[in-house]
């Protein structure tokens, strides 16, 4: 339960009303999500598992009696550039033009990175790769239409001519990412023999309001558009990139402020000199965490705990309370931080065929299997080929298998040899695009997930006490917040990931123009630019927001599990195989595509989002 009471000490009003304080322990909000207990046998029916109830953990604390005045524009600092950081800076930016968010955003990137597709030295490697870096992969990825339509239809700027206009660096997102990339259109799932369980057809337009759309390109054509697109706000000085590009730094932490609401970013350099620390020039209100699911920041200042203490005897034994209380806390930040094996790698790879020499139309399909969560899917790409100077096709395709003779194979020859004999009884033309694609190309990860999503950490100072970082700092400090993988990694069954981090960059952007004042009144007779109380809250409600939309994607990927790779041992496993998968084949289309039009909306939460 959160408890409140009115700032009597702030002025600070959102549109009219007084603002709630949440009011417990330290100014940190962790939100977690996952099933209660171990993974559970028997899955009795899709309405069960569409209504499971996902566990909500969340604590805040009282905020400090300092001054809250802030008479400046909140400073704003972004690490990591990846898709995440890049999508942010670029929502915030009309911001800053705006006057809202001082200038420049700061945008803190550990230099260059070079793909991992392109460095093939071991399985091992390969395999514990987890992320796709600054420069990106040619592996292709899908963007939903939830995560582009904000940067065709949302903040404008303001011509010479008084009128609203298309900001240019949103536009260009929007027209580049159309141009490099193909929208999906016709879909479907298949059983191993080529049955066809379910087929929908998208809209392949991008701008329908009643049905999301999936537009497929290669990552590193993604990351290439977003950084082209924050160079142009680099030029009106709204963003500011800080990469070295030799890796000479890294944000390593957080380092406190003399101001109450502000902190520094740390860095650790690595030019010899052992344990040589330094600070950023700027000070920041918001710091924003979007290093990826090995984030950094999220594991130093996530997940903290303040709330639970000891009765009874051993509470009179200080030594003993202090240790429990120790093991409590150390113990609730590592579960926070958890990063789940979901027990399969994934391979991914582009087959050089052509949609004709495919032979199914350009119809995009997943294929499930019953066993080793052998799944394969399979989407057209296409894209401009500088070289050639022509318009490359391609098939994009991925397998998930949980064989471990497949995993631990180091020759990438054996590997692609071992794929195909595990999926050689598959239906054409899974074998011919495996055996198109070369050896070397094929990327191998292993399936990882967070087990938890991460809040926003709102008392930033008293974690640095606490850690026993510093001893003097005093107030709030710095407000922490998480966007894309950072926030939260999801299972990559359902390929959302990338939406997900645009979508929280997109809110985020939200969030913070309500803070900043997007009314013109003045939040109060200072004329302060904006109230660190104010942020907090606006923080604390996105957070819920994206909790609702987190849900609905767990649940649907909770779906297609039982569905697509079922347990032959228990007893949803055993219902998948034997009813409803002759259930789907059997079913006309008429009654089978409005149920899978229905659940594809429900993982988006676009039914939310349409009614907005």
């Amino acid at each position: 339960m959160i408890l409140t009471r009115l700032a009597s000490s702030c002025r600070c009003h959102h549109h009219g009303r007084p603002i709630l304080i949440q009011e417990i322990g330290s100014y940190k909000n962790t939100c977690t999500f996952g099933r209660n207990g171990n993974r559970t046998k028997v899955v009795v029916s899709i309405r069960h598992i569409l209504h499971r109830n996902y566990s909500v953990t969340r604590t805040v604390a009282k905020a400090s009696s300092s001054s809250i005045s802030v008479d400046e524009p909140m400073r704003v600092a972004i690490v990591g550039g990846g898709a995440a950081g890049l999508s942010t800076a670029l929502h915030l930016s009309p911001l800053v033009e705006k006057g809202l968010i001082s200038s420049p955003i700061d945008v803190y990137e550990k230099g260059i990175k070079e793909s991992s597709s392109h460095n093939h030295k071991t399985n091992e490697q390969e395999s514990q790769y987890s992320g796709s870096g600054s420069i990106g992969r040619d592996i292709g990825v899908g963007l939903w239409s939830t995560a582009l339509t904000p940067f065709l239809h949302g903040r404008h700027a303001v011509g010479e001519n008084g009128k609203k206009e298309r900001r240019q660096s949103h536009q260009m997102v929007w027209d580049e990412l159309t141009r490099v990339g193909r929208w999906v259109g016709k879909v479907g799932y298949r059983t191993p023999k080529g049955s066809w369980l379910a087929k929908s057809t998208l809209p392949a337009t991008g701008e329908d309001p009643n049905m999301p759309d999936l537009l497929f390109l290669r990552e590193k054509d993604m990351l290439s558009v977003l950084r082209q697109a924050v160079q142009l706000e680099e030029e009106l000085g709204t963003i500011e990139i800080h990469n070295d590009g030799s890796s000479t730094s890294s944000v390593s932490g957080i380092h406190p402020a003399m101001s109450t609401w502000s902190a520094n970013l740390r860095f650790d350099n690595d030019d010899g000199d052992d344990g040589q620390t330094s600070k950023s020039d700027r000070d920041y209100h918001l710091i924003i965490a979007a290093e990826g699911m090995n984030s950094n920041l999220r594991k130093l200042y996530g997940g903290h705990r303040f709330m639970k203490s000891l009765t009874g005897a051993a509470a009179l034994q200080n030594d003993s309370q202090e240790k429990q209380q120790h093991d409590w806390e150390e113990t609730g930040q590592m579960v926070a931080n958890t990063i789940e094996d979901r027990q399969y790698f994934v391979y991914r790879g582009n087959a050089g065929m052509t949609d004709e020499e495919t032979g199914v139309d350009g119809i995009s399909f997943q294929t499930w299997g019953t066993g080793k969560s052998m799944r394969f899917a399979t989407v057209p790409i296409s894209y401009p080929d500088k070289e050639e100077g022509s318009i490359a096709e391609k098939q994009v395709w991925f397998i998930t298998s949980s064989d471990p003779q497949i995993a631990n194979e180091t020759d990438a020859e054996k590997r692609k040899e071992k794929l195909m004999t595990s999926f050689g009884k598959w239906h054409d033309p899974i074998v011919r695009l495996i055996e198109a694609t070369p050896a070397e190309e094929i990327l191998v990860e292993r399936a990882l997930a967070h087990k938890h999503s991460m809040g926003p950490v709102l008392n930033v100072n008293r974690i640095l006490r606490h850690i026993g970082e510093t001893s003097e700092a005093t107030g709030p400090g710095a407000a922490i917040v998480f966007v894309g993988d950072a926030h939260m990694t999801v299972d990559p069954i359902l390929a959302q990931g990338f939406t997900m981090a645009l979508e929280g960059a997109y809110e985020l952007a939200n969030s913070l123009e309500e803070c900043c004042g997007a009314n013109p009144q003045p939040h109060n007779e200072q004329n302060r630019q904006f109230c660190p109380y104010e942020l907090r809250t606006q923080l604390q409600e996105r957070h819920d927001r994206r909790g609702h939309r987190l849900i609905k994607l767990l649940r649907a990927t909770e779906l297609v599990q039982a569905l697509g790779q079922p347990d032959s041992k228990t007893v949803s496993g055993f219902l998948s195989k034997r009813f409803i998968r002759p259930l789907m084949r059997l079913s006309p289309d008429f009654i089978k595509r409005p149920i899978f039009d229905s659940m594809l909306r429900y993982s988006l939460d676009a039914t939310a989002e349409k009614k907005k």
